[in-house]
């Protein structure tokens, strides 16, 4: 069973809280207009670190390049997991070399302590 069941399965009290979820309007409209606030705080920021690539994005992550880092994106990863931080290495994505990562949004304070930590990485 182990080996054909979805990784990420739903239980019935994931099932209820999502719908509930779903119905809640104002909820939906307050976690975009956060996720939005997340990520325009991100960009903004993180195009002022010279040594990083950053594309803007609608989504809710940033494509970051950090080639002129002197790391490559396992590196780079490996070295803010140490410090806390989860970034996704895309180096397995097609199209995207060893220098990319995809930097999810958060909220302001989580995004600021990061910010925080990629300038005491990066100098």
């Amino acid at each position: 069973m182990h080996r054909v069941k979805p990784v990420f399965s739903l239980t019935k009290l994931s099932h209820v809280a999502a719908s509930a979820t779903l119905d809640d309007k104002e909820y939906i409209k307050r976690s975009i207009e956060i996720g939005i606030q997340s990520r325009e705080f991100l960009y903004e920021n993180m195009s002022k670190l010279d040594k990083l690539t950053v594309y803007p994005s609608k989504a809710n992550y940033l494509l970051v390049g950090v080639k002129k880092t002197g790391m490559n994106s396992k590196e780079f990863a490996e070295e803010l997991l140490k410090r806390g931080v989860i970034v996704r290495d895309c180096s397995s994505f097609k199209g995207l070399d060893e220098y990319w990562v995809r930097v999810s949004v958060g909220t302001i304070e989580e995004d600021a302590r990061f910010i925080e930590i990629l300038r005491d990485l990066i100098g």
